[in-house]
């Protein structure tokens, strides 16, 4: 798969663009329309760059923690949608995924919701966040510190995917109203393990396999990698990292500076803007490199569980669907998973049982 792609070059914003009322139409289209990347790059965020440091290396610490400490923070009745969760997401029919392993909790809020009516109907969506205050105190202040940021950033942004959308449909307002206004944003501290030679033979072992995003919006930093000893270390195989499938099939390998925050267009937002915005297949392929690990944060701007999955107006289900061409295997038609007048919960359903 690597040896036929091409670098990719996605457009970069400055921050200060974002804070102006400046006209974006131009680079939105060309980062998130049909031809686009479905990512752009974001720099100059003032404390990103820290924020970031102080996180990503605690991905490594955690996960090398003994199990039976790891164990203590698996929630299982969430679905495993906060806390630490291992082995328990299948990117392939019956089989687990063992390369990464993930720590889940709400950024914005560690307890969403007092009802524990609401906690018992929707635990994925309304479970209070579990923390490791014992073993690694510093995990949750990093964690909310640099999570909050990503979504400060990512509602400005969406206050210029919104007057993007509204060329089209006077008044559109909905990607700022779900970044800004939900309190079900989950955010995703990532580690992926290292592998073994045999595992580096196995062309289908990669790290993370293709799929689409289904929030609104994501916010993905630079990963950064560790050796065996958790030292930090540049990326040792130019030919790994994260990959994006356009439109037309071709391969493009994203490189994210290590100051640079990205963002992705989710199925969520293809829906809402009636598929000017297009999610794209991407996928993390490991470097064919033993006993190197990765680290990184995302963070998925989402509505909460009853939020309507309604395109605009005067749109069809063709037009919403139709940028959801040359998928790669693995990758759920949107039109399978879904319909008209659902909402985010039921949507959220269906793509977890296509995936998992």
């Amino acid at each position: 798969m690597k040896t036929d792609y091409t670098e990719a070059d996605p457009i970069v914003l400055h921050y200060s663009q974002l804070l102006a009322n400046e006209n974006l139409a131009t680079q939105i289209e060309e980062a998130f329309g049909f031809n686009g990347l479905g990512l752009l790059l974001v720099r100059d965020i003032p404390e990103y760059t820290d924020l970031r440091q102080n996180l990503l290396p605690l991905a490594y610490k955690f996960a090398h923690l003994p199990e039976e400490v790891k164990e203590k923070y698996v929630h299982a009745e969430s679905y495993y949608s906060v806390g630490w969760s291992h082995g328990k997401e299948m990117m392939s029919k019956g089989v687990p995924d063992f390369s990464k392993g993930s720590y889940y909790n709400n950024p914005v809020e560690d307890k969403p919701f007092d009802s524990e009516e609401l906690i018992r109907k929707y635990p994925s969506f309304c479970q209070p966040n579990l923390w490791p205050e014992e073993e690694l105190p510093q995990l949750s202040v990093a964690f909310k510190a640099l999570g909050r940021l990503i979504v400060q950033v990512g509602s400005k942004l969406a206050s210029h995917l919104d007057k993007f959308v509204a060329q089209d449909h006077k008044g559109f307002s909905r990607i700022e109203d779900v970044v800004s206004k939900s309190r079900t944003i989950k955010a995703r501290l990532l580690y992926y393990f290292p592998r073994s030679e045999e595992e580096i033979k196995d062309p289908k072992g990669d790290w993370c396999g293709w799929h689409n995003d289904h929030c609104t919006l994501t916010g993905l930093t630079s990963a950064v990698f560790f050796d065996e000893k958790g030292h930090q270390i540049k990326n040792p195989d130019p030919d790994s990292g994260l990959f994006i499938k356009t439109r037309n099939g071709a391969l493009r390998r994203v490189l994210i500076p290590a100051d640079h925050l990205a963002f992705q267009i989710g199925e969520t937002s293809q829906i809402h803007s009636g598929g000017k915005l297009i999610a794209t297949p991407h996928a993390v392929i490991a470097p064919k490199v033993p006993k190197i690990s990765r680290g990184t944060l995302a963070v998925f701007m989402e509505p909460m569980w009853d939020y309507p999955m309604n395109q605009p107006d005067g749109k069809l289900k063709e037009d919403v669907i139709k940028g959801s061409v040359n998928l790669p295997q693995g990758v759920p038609e949107l039109s399978t998973r879904w319909e008209e007048r659902m909402d985010f919960g039921k949507f959220t359903e269906a793509t977890f049982s296509s995936y998992y």
